[in-house]
């Protein structure tokens, strides 16, 4: 099975290293390397190894700045805004596996999932990470159109 170096529009500085062979032998790798920016303080470069093919997502359920867990939009970010965030199960430094969410070159943007405001790093109630390394059964949503390639967007999905 061929797979491909990265999710069509992915940024050029989050990396995803894949063998052009996928198979036990030659796990896949997930190359995070994010630069301190207005989104997040933190700059991260972190390897991790992949057991699956990432996928994009729209929504995830993770702590919250105030203290509380509960579902977040989610979207990658970079020096232009808003770019895909994407979810794959990784190996977490012998502590087994888990999820990590990942965006663009500035890392992801999270917000309430109620918030109807747009993506703005302006925006007290929204919150940047470099990633996030969730728990293997956390809660993730993809948007609408995500895994159906030939999909066009109805005007509900704007």
């Amino acid at each position: 099975m061929r797979l491909p170096y990265a999710p069509s529009g992915h940024s050029t500085t989050t990396r995803l290293h894949v063998p052009l062979c996928y198979s036990p032998r030659m796990a896949p790798y997930i190359e995070v390397d994010v630069e301190a920016g207005d989104n997040s303080p933190w700059a991260v470069v972190k390897m991790f190894q992949a057991n699956d093919e990432p996928r994009e997502v729209s929504q995830v359920t993770t702590l919250r700045p105030d203290g509380s867990t509960g579902p977040c939009a989610v979207t990658g970010w970079d020096g232009g805004g808003p770019t895909p965030a994407y979810a794959a199960t990784v190996a977490d430094s012998g502590e087994g596996w888990a999820l990590l969410v990942y965006g663009g070159d500035e890392g992801i943007r999270l917000k309430h999932v109620e918030s109807l405001s747009p993506w703005d790093l302006k925006d007290a109630e929204q919150w940047g990470e470099p990633c996030l390394l969730l728990p293997l059964n956390a809660p993730v949503a993809q948007p609408p159109c995500a895994g159906r390639p030939n999909a066009r967007k109805s005007q509900s999905d704007v």
